[in-house]
């Protein structure tokens, strides 16, 4: 594939994602395709002796691409996605291994008791294995909904490489609205982080 009609074909991908909800598998291929185009680009400005920045994948192309369909496995019950529809819905993906994601815990949590649970699901998908999960879980007294499958979620149906922790705000069809980053640990303490994800969440009402 020539480099104009990748260009092409990542236009078109973003004029329909404006349009209509874009399929999971769909969304993800993009985003590699999009990570590929940064590369060429980088190691074509490498070659020539052109002064570049490292290239750094951000899962904003996720944007407007709907939730894979898969079935979250908790303490109590298993229950697919499907049944989030009706409400927004915030995901987190983390894993204790992260000190950026077990610093950003407070924060879930104070994002939670702000907004409520009446109009907003709130789901914790950890890399770590069931018994971790729910230690911290309980150790931090973090009330989200936490898959124990998170494994298998990120890595099989996420597919996702793009560090953590990642937040993704989700819409009532289960289409993904914005993506929230990691951020430092002064953002967190300052409360501007706090006031990033509200503002998110605000411009979506």
């Amino acid at each position: 594939m020539n480099y104009n009609f990748r260009i092409l074909v990542i236009a078109a991908f973003l004029f329909n994602s404006c349009s209509q909800p874009v399929p999971y598998e769909e969304g993800i291929a993009n985003c590699k395709l999009i990570f590929r185009e940064k590369m060429d680009k980088h190691a074509d400005k490498v070659r020539k002796g052109i002064p570049t920045k490292g290239v750094r994948k951000s899962a904003k192309c996720l944007v407007g691409v709907r939730l894979p369909d898969f079935d979250i496995k908790t303490v109590s019950s298993t229950f697919n996605i499907k049944e989030l529809k009706g409400k927004k819905s915030i995901i987190c993906f983390w894993e204790s291994n992260c000190p950026p994601c077990m610093y950003s815990i407070p924060l879930y949590k104070n994002v939670k008791e702000k907004l409520g649970d009446d109009e907003f699901n709130f789901v914790a998908i950890g890399l770590d294995n069931e018994e971790d999960i729910l230690e911290i879980a309980e150790k931090f007294e973090w009330d989200f909904t936490h898959a124990l499958n998170g494994d298998e979620l990120i890595t099989k149906v996420f597919q996702l490489n793009f560090g953590y922790p990642l937040t993704i705000f989700v819409n009532e069809e289960l289409v993904i609205t914005d993506i929230f980053p990691g951020v430092s640990r002064e953002k967190i303490k300052s409360g501007i982080a706090l006031s990033s994800i509200l503002e998110i969440v605000n411009q979506y009402d």
